[in-house]
Formats: structure tokens, C-alpha cells, sequence
């Protein structure tokens, strides 16, 4: 497995990620626009429900793109390459950090102890050299 490799999944995941963040945000602006008071509505008020309507189903097929591509790549052998690590702490560093799409700040925070972003970085990037398959 190569550094290119697992960044190119970890771009993938977290483009997958923004893309839901925005898919809530449209959901939630469509709720938003759903007046349910009895009043008749100016024709702007349904042009602007039929714009967020549109735009919520771009979202909804971003995000079934995406989910695609992040499923075959780990279906590709990123998933079961990770879960073969044999170390469990540099298992869950690489998982925390490429299948889940963590910042290297937030990897280093979950293993807890005095880990550093740095610190949780050296050990990927050692481990991809010692174990390097190019």
C-alpha cells in the first residue's frame, strides 16, 4: 500500500463527508422554507422550495456518488490492508485516519496518552516505509 493510495481514499472520504454536511444543511433549509401556517403563498415563496428541491436532490446523488467511490475503493483492499496491521495502536491510527477521514489532530486525541499529531503521523509514515509494497 502507497501514501498515494490511502490519500487518494482519505480525499474521497472527505469529500463524502462535506458532502453530507451540505446535504443536512439543504435538508434543513428545505424544512426552513415549509410553511405550514394556512396562508396563501406569493409565487416566489414555491419558486424558492422548487430551487432548494432541486438543489436537495443534486445532493442526494453527490453523496450516492461518493459513497460509491469510497466503497470500492476500500472494497479495492485498503480496508482489508488496514485491518492487517498487525500492531492494534498503528491499526487504529491508520483507520481513525484513512477510513474514517480524522485530521491527524483529532487521530491523536483518540489514542489519548501524550500523542502528538506529529507523533501519530511518524508512526504511519514509518510503518508505510518499513512495510513499504511499491
Amino acid at each position: 500500500m502507497t501514501l498515494d493510495v490511502l490519500n487518494a481514499h482519505l480525499y474521497a472520504v472527505t469529500q463524502l463527508h462535506s458532502a453530507r454536511e451540505s446535504l443536512h444543511s439543504v435538508q434543513a433549509k428545505v424544512l426552513g422554507a415549509q410553511k405550514l401556517d394556512g396562508m396563501p403563498h406569493a409565487n416566489n415563496a414555491s419558486r424558492n422550495t422548487e430551487n432548494l428541491s432541486i438543489l436537495l436532490e443534486k445532493q442526494l446523488d453527490n453523496v450516492a456518488r461518493l459513497e460509491r467511490i469510497v466503497k470500492r475503493s476500500e472494497e479495492s483492499g485498503i480496508r482489508a490492508w488496514i485491518e492487517a496491521i498487525p500492531d492494534n495502536r498503528t491499526m487504529l491510527i491508520f483507520n481513525l485516519r484513512f477510513l474514517c477521514g480524522m485530521e491527524w489532530i483529532d487521530v491523536a486525541a483518540f489514542i489519548g496518552g501524550r500523542n502528538t499529531a506529529e507523533s501519530v503521523k511518524a508512526v504511519c509514515y514509518r510503518y508505510l516505509q518499513v512495510n513499504d509494497s511499491t
